[in-house]
């Protein structure tokens, strides 16, 4: 334990940055360098694709690196002294492991297309949800803001083309999204029901089955306190289960079932449309079967 200890205080002792050499000390013998990047095959800024990350890297292939963020001392000492270490950006959980017996890349990320969003008012959080879209385009296009008063929210400097009135009787007049879409969606884009009826008949719909949180509770999965717990945790975006699961407070078998529970008790979106009288029950068969080309075709478009 001795040697380790002393090994490990050694490696630290090559590391600069004082919470780097805490974050060597505090792993031994396996040290761990919290490092802002990991390394790269080559050079982000030259010519060519771009490069893919490292998932293990060997002693030889590590010192013929030409990487400022990993110091070949380091690589020599730990290849002597047999000191394997990670390096990875802070905390992060998917490290480049150097001194394995081989080297791998991780496979090329999949290129998305960013995700499509529209807003329905601009408030306070409205603003600020509709800032942090334009600032990460790689991420989000932001198709449309509905809107009171177009003249005074144009006035900011931002594109008219973004501006639509307050949706009432609004109808989608573009083509339909090349998009996987739900029924209910895809009869809005079609332009067969307006924005507003889309939003009532998805209010319907929740309102026909109880919450997660609800049957969670009812049937001791969950306790009203680690509801609480599980709400400040989620992320933006995140559904309740989801969060229970990534939290350990839920087994998949346990979210699955929920999750099952909650899409039995719901009634299908389109008995909302035969309701209000929008669409006959004919009607809904024949449009479930356009859907259902659809987004057959959209899958088989992006093989």
């Amino acid at each position: 334990a001795g040697k380790r200890i002393h090994r490990a205080d050694r490696v630290a002792g090559l590391v600069h940055d004082p919470q780097q050499r805490l974050a060597v000390l505090t792993r031994r013998p396996h040290c761990h360098a919290g490092l802002e990047t990991r390394p790269l095959e080559s050079d982000p800024n030259g010519p060519g694709p771009e490069p893919r990350r490292f998932r293990s890297i060997t002693w030889a292939d590590a010192l013929r690196l030409d990487c400022v963020l990993l110091q070949a001392k380091a690589v020599r000492w730990g290849h002597r002294f047999g000191v394997p270490f990670e390096v990875a950006s802070n905390g992060s959980d998917n490290p480049t492991r150097v001194g394995e017996p081989t080297t791998s890349l991780e496979k090329p990320a999949k290129s998305r297309r960013p995700l499509r969003v529209a807003l329905l008012g601009l408030g306070t959080v409205g603003r600020g949800v509709y800032e942090h879209l334009l600032d990460r385009p790689d991420l989000f296009e932001c198709v449309g803001v509905a809107v009171r008063d177009v003249q005074r929210h144009a006035k900011d400097g931002h594109e008219n083309s973004r501006w639509s009135p307050e949706p009432g009787l609004h109808y989608w007049e573009a083509d339909i999204p090349d998009i996987r879409l739900l029924f209910g969606q895809f009869l809005y884009y079609a332009g067969l029901i307006p924005w507003n009826t889309l939003i009532s008949a998805i209010t319907w719909q929740r309102q026909q089955r109880p919450s997660f949180g609800r049957i969670s509770r009812m049937w001791d999965y969950l306790s009203d306190d680690e509801i609480r717990e599980i709400i400040a945790a989620r992320a933006v975006g995140e559904r309740l289960g989801e969060t229970a699961l990534r939290q350990g407070y839920l087994t998949h078998f346990q979210r699955s079932a929920v999750v099952g529970f909650q899409k039995w008790l719901q009634r299908p979106i389109g008995e909302f449309f035969q309701e209000i009288g929008v669409l006959e029950e004919e009607e809904i068969i024949y449009l479930l079967k356009l859907l259902k080309k659809h987004n057959s075709r959209v899958i088989w478009s992006r093989w």
